[in-house]
């Protein structure tokens, strides 16, 4: 499945990810989830990933970065949705 990185911490070797079918957001931790990658990709990057549900959390493996910066402004898009939809 394609999505895109909304948060990442490289050291960490953590991330959030927005998938393309609009389910739940996954999470990818460690090392060993990335393929082709020495680093987690940064905020904004379109990724590959195989996802499964594990404790009601989505948890993202085999993660492939396919495109960098294809949507840097995503996670600041859905920042101000989300401050707008809890303003009204």
């Amino acid at each position: 499945m394609d999505g895109i990185v909304l948060w990442a911490d490289p050291q960490a070797h953590k991330a959030v990810i927005w998938c393309s079918d609009h389910g739940p957001l996954a999470y990818a931790t460690g090392p060993e989830t990335l393929i082709g990658a020495f680093d987690m990709p940064e905020a904004g990057t379109m990724v590959y990933c195989e996802t499964h549900m594990e404790n009601g959390v989505r948890i993202c493996t085999q993660l492939h970065p396919i495109q960098r910066f294809a949507a840097p402004e995503l996670a600041e898009a859905l920042r101000a949705l989300a401050a707008e939809a809890s303003a009204a």
